[in-house]
Order: structure tokens, then sequence, then C-alpha cells
């Protein structure tokens, strides 16, 4: 039996997870995108609360999308059992009598990694290896799952969940969408060349548009975009790079020092580029081979770092005391 509640002539169903009682009023507390509103509301599960996010698309225009990502999200947590970088999933928001979907219940989750990064400016090395390696756990779950790939993968899209200091993707609304030769789904200053040119995708397009946050997390910005600048600079600088029969407004972005060590830059900027290869068939193949490689810089990099302590440490301590002498 699933748990409803209604409220503003709409019915929240947790198909199951929940029983009736759990769930307290919802408070409205902002609206995001176009017409979708958010409420927050807690629920109890045995001795623990959690507050979840009930996110209303009272356009119903917009339904279709609120029911492909229910699916998605749907079958990694009910099916599956769901990966602790996926938002958590609770359930579906419908129509009063009513089993249209116009909704969904998620954990809430406060900031995104773009307002992050806005106050922070850029980040160090190591805390942008943690937050890649478990974005790309996220995506290798649901791409081991079935879910081919996220087609909105955006700094906006990846939230932090502060109890536990995991970074979660967001918004698969479009993860089920098929290819339409009349629309192109994705956001442009996001997207990889070939979805750009609307063709088929699979994870090697995530990952272009994950090398892209990476490069962004590291310098503050966008690699080709800059204030002030048109998508159209980044669309010439995508198919440009891709096609290679016209030089590249920019040619990809040099990373800033990161690291003392020269051996550990290189690798990062391997890393970010190889990611970004105009050509899917050149980028990594899949999220495990993220995964390693992130891991092993990881690891380098703290060796290093703690090398470099230790040393820096016995350069100090080996500097001689300074000596006052007097001379008449």
């Amino acid at each position: 039996m699933s748990a409803e509640l209604t409220f503003n002539r709409i019915t929240f169903r947790s198909r199951g997870q929940l029983r009736p009682g759990q769930l307290s009023a919802p408070k409205l507390i902002n609206t995001t995108g176009g017409s979708a509103k958010v409420y927050e509301s807690q629920i109890q599960i045995g001795k623990r609360t959690e507050k979840i996010a009930l996110k209303f698309v009272p356009d119903k225009a917009l339904a279709d999308l609120a029911r492909d990502e229910r699916d998605v999200l749907h079958w990694l947590w009910r099916e599956r059992g769901g990966h602790p970088n996926i938002v958590k999933f609770y359930g579906e928001i419908n129509r009063k009598e009513s089993t249209e979907v116009c909704g969904l219940a998620v954990e809430l989750l406060a900031e995104d990694l773009a307002g992050y990064l806005k106050n922070k400016g850029s980040l160090p090395l190591d805390e942008v290896l943690t937050i890649g390696e478990q974005v790309a756990k996220g995506l290798a779950f649901s791409s081991e799952h079935g879910v081919k790939a996220h087609k909105d993968l955006k700094t906006e899209n990846i939230m932090h969940r502060p109890e536990t200091n995991e970074w979660v993707v967001v918004d698969f609304a479009l993860a089920k969408k098929v290819r339409d030769e009349n629309i192109i789904y994705g956001t442009p200053a996001c997207m990889s060349p070939e979805q750009h040119r609307n063709e088929e995708l699979d994870q090697r397009s995530d990952i272009f548009s994950f090398g892209l946050i990476l490069h962004e997390l590291l310098t503050g910005q966008h690699p080709v975009l800059r204030e002030g600048e048109k998508i159209d600079d980044f669309l010439l600088w995508v198919t440009s790079l891709y096609k290679r029969k016209i030089e590249p407004k920019q040619e990809f972005p040099v990373l800033p020092k990161v690291s003392r060590s020269q051996y550990i830059q290189e690798r990062l900027a391997a890393i970010v580029e190889k990611m970004c290869a105009p050509a899917k068939e050149d980028r990594y193949q899949d999220w495990p081979e993220v995964i390693t490689d992130l891991k092993k810089l990881k690891q380098e990099s703290s060796s290093f770092n703690e090398i470099s302590g230790l040393i820096d440490e016995a350069l100090f301590e080996a500097q001689p005391e300074a000596v006052e002498i007097e001379i008449d």
C-alpha cells in the first residue's frame, strides 16, 4: 500500500516506502527552473527523520520530464538498491484522483556545485579529485544499470550532502530521452560535440561534459566561455575541434599550476584533456577508466604532499640558528 498526502490539489504517493502519517505538511521554499516549485517536507523512517524536496511541475507540458526522471530514479533506487552519489528517490507526485505524474519526491539538498564554486572561486586539487571520484562513481553505477547517459551534466546538477560530505548527481530528467531529429536536449555550454550534432549518446558524452566541469573547478571558470561571451563562441570551438577543418577560436586552455610536482601537473592535464577529446573514440571509454586514473592521481598527489611536507620540515629544522656577535 502506498502512502498518500494531498495538498494544493496534488497527491504525493510514496510507492510503498512510507506509511500514512509519516510525511509532514509541505512548505513552499522556492521556485526552480521554469515553472517548477519545490516544497520542503520531512519523513520519519523508523527512528530517523529525513528532509525531502517535493518538486512539483504544474505545467503539463513538462510532466513527461517528471515521468521520465521518476522511471530512472525508481529503477536505480527501488530495483537496484541505489548509490550514495545518486540523489535519493522517495516517490512521485500525482494530480489529485489521477495517476498523472507531475513531480517527484527526492532528498532535500541545499547547495549545488555551481554555488559552492562561486563562493570559493576555484578548488584545490585534492578536493577536485575527491569530487571527481564521487561523481564518477555515481555515474558509473547508473551506467552499469542501464542508464546510457545523463545528458545534462553540469555544476548545477551536482549537489552536496553535508551530513556525509558527499557529492550527489541530480536531475535525470533527460536520461530517458531518445534522439529527436527536431530537438537537441541538454545545456549547450556543457554538451559534447556529438550531443551538439544530435547523435545517439552514451557515457562518453557525459565524460566530455565532466571534463569541462573538472576544468572549471580548477580554474573557477568555463574552459572556453568567459563573462560576456556568447554560447556561439563555445559552439564554434566544439565544432572546430571535432572537424579539424578550421582553427578553433582557442586551443583547450592550459590548467593553472595546482601542484608543486611537474609530474602531477602533467598527469592532471592529460586526464582532463583525454576526457574532453573531440572524438569520443579518443576519450575514456567508460567511467571505471576515469575512476581508476582519478584515484591513482589522488594517491600520488597525497604521497607527494606528504613527502614534500617532510622535506620542508627537515629543511626548516636544519636552518642554522642566528648568532649575535658584538663588534667593538
